[in-house]
């Protein structure tokens, strides 16, 4: 569960930084 709660986090803070980044 950690393990997939850490992917999903980053996986939203990339996109945090992609949407920024647009």
């Amino acid at each position: 569960f950690g393990k997939l709660f850490q992917d999903c986090k980053s996986a939203a803070e990339a996109l945090s930084q992609r949407t920024r980044r647009m």
